[in-house]
């Protein structure tokens, strides 16, 4: 089994997480996404694609704040006995 950490948010990366998902040799474990960010002209709060994806089928989700502050960097590291464990 392949333990996958996914990363992406745009709604061209959904049909990916999907495949992953779906191969049965594949454990996707964790998915780091953008965060949910105002949209349109009402400016709601709207959850990435791929997000949504993840919230239906697996259990751990990272939001990125930004590329320059990644705390997602500090959150895998803790997280890779999870991902190597067999």
């Amino acid at each position: 089994m392949i333990k996958v950490v996914f990363m992406g948010s745009p709604q061209y990366s959904v049909p990916t997480l999907e495949a992953l998902i779906a191969a049965p040799d594949i454990e996707v474990c964790a998915v780091v996404t953008q965060p949910d960010k105002p949209a349109g002209r009402g400016r709601q709060i709207v959850e990435p694609p791929v997000k949504i994806v993840q919230k239906r089928t697996i259990s751990t989700s990272i939001s990125r704040q930004s590329s320059r502050r990644p705390k997602c960097s500090k959150r895998l590291p803790r997280m890779h006995r999870t991902f190597s464990s067999r």
